[in-house]
């Protein structure tokens, strides 16, 4: 459970730091908002895939999510965070 609880917010801007490109760099994050799920409790003894996307940026908001899935592609977990981006 710990680990799926870390995975869900580490390094959480990956998908802010793909949309924003170059720009990323000269960006400032504040974490607005975050949500996680644990849908199965798993333990830590196989790779995991992790999915992280965001979906929507407008306004200096950012929407994203992450999904975990284990070896046999079954969901583990899941989270979104809302995050403010000011250049």
């Amino acid at each position: 459970m710990a680990a799926l609880a870390f995975v869900t917010e580490y390094r959480s801007h990956w998908a802010i730091e793909r949309r924003l490109g170059e720009l990323f760099p000269k960006a400032s994050l504040q974490l607005l908002d975050h949500a996680s799920w644990v849908h199965r409790a798993q333990p830590f003894t196989d790779w995991w895939f992790v999915r992280t996307e965001s979906d929507v940026a407008v306004e200096g908001h950012c929407l994203s999510r992450r999904e975990i899935f284990d070896r046999a592609g079954r969901l583990l977990a899941s989270a979104q965070w809302m995050t403010r981006v000011t250049l």
